[in-house]
């Protein structure tokens, strides 16, 4: 019986302490950083309903309003290459509402899509361009050096699915920027030794490495192209979360998933390579032979200008 009571008050004991509630947790702490949101919901909706009237219209009665359209982009972008503005300029602030109205036309009209590519295109290049002299710490300034880039690209995308298949370029050809480094073709793109290639994989990580950020962004990968000197071979350095760095041939760098690849080359006026390139070139490529794994200096020499602001270079 004496067993029985103790068994009791130990159950009795135990019920009481699960009866006891848990803390409340603490509060999520961020970095004390504020992410970007666009915090245009009624923009939005607007041009979900202009895409709705635009498809439910005639064939071709499109053609002129994106023609006119297309002319003013193209005026505002002679602007940006003619002269240098701040970040807090009205051009650029015209030249995002332009290209997003333009977008639910050319998503109903898809023959005018190469030009809607090819305009973004142009657009992101002339912002890179005169970001080159902006100060980055305002927070106002990394905003519009985030938005047409980034927006531009969503737009661009959306306006594809909804073309038929195959109406889709596979690639969009940027700027061949001339590169002293062996280089080879791989899928229609002239890859050279020190490029970059950033990437969007398919797993869930990717995802959130890709948009985990005060600036979400659409890729999750970076890697280096090195193309050997003799054989022409390439072969992509990247790290991977299982594996650590490797080094791979770039056909297997392109079997993994990935949803999207860019191309990234230093432009030719901002950098001068040494005597020493070919050396650090040729032990690079014993070490490739020789499949060792090391850490190489390719021996280049940086020179940064700044080619939109020659006064402050």
């Amino acid at each position: 019986m004496h067993g029985v009571v103790v068994c009791l008050l130990a159950a009795g004991a135990l019920y009481a302490l699960l009866l006891i509630p848990e803390p409340s947790p603490l509060p999520a702490q961020g970095a004390g950083k504020e992410a970007f949101v666009w915090n245009r919901d009624t923009f939005w909706s607007e041009l979900e309903a202009q895409f709705v009237r635009a498809r439910s219209g005639e064939a071709g009665t499109l053609t002129a309003p994106i023609d006119e359209s297309l002319a003013r982009i193209s005026d505002q972008l002679d602007r940006l290459a003619a002269a240098d503005f701040p970040a807090k300029a009205p051009v650029f602030e015209t030249l995002e509402a332009e290209f997003f109205q333009l977008g639910p036309m050319v998503a109903a009209s898809p023959d005018h899509l190469p030009e809607f590519v090819q305009a973004f295109g142009r657009m992101r290049s002339r912002v890179k361009q005169q970001s080159g002299c902006w100060p980055m710490e305002p927070r106002k300034t990394r905003e519009r050096l985030y938005r047409p880039p980034y927006g531009g690209r969503a737009a661009t995308e959306e306006a594809m699915l909804q073309a038929p298949t195959g109406r889709v370029a596979p690639l969009r050809a940027g700027a061949d920027e001339p590169s002293q480094t062996p280089g080879a073709v791989v899928l229609g793109v002239r890859l050279h030794s020190g490029d970059i290639l950033v990437s969007r994989g398919g797993a869930a990580t990717s995802a959130l490495i890709a948009r985990g950020n005060d600036f979400p962004g659409s890729f999750s990968h970076v890697a280096l192209v090195h193309v050997d000197t003799v054989t022409r071979a390439v072969s992509v350095i990247e790290a991977h979360i299982e594996r650590g760095v490797v080094v791979s041939p770039v056909a297997t760098y392109l079997r993994d998933t990935k949803l999207r690849i860019m191309t990234l080359r230093l432009l030719a006026g901002t950098y001068r390579t040494t005597s020493r390139w070919t050396a650090a070139t040729r032990r690079g490529n014993s070490a490739r032979r020789s499949r060792r794994r090391r850490t190489d200096r390719w021996g280049f020499t940086y020179g940064w200008v700044c080619r939109i602001c020659p006064r402050a270079a």
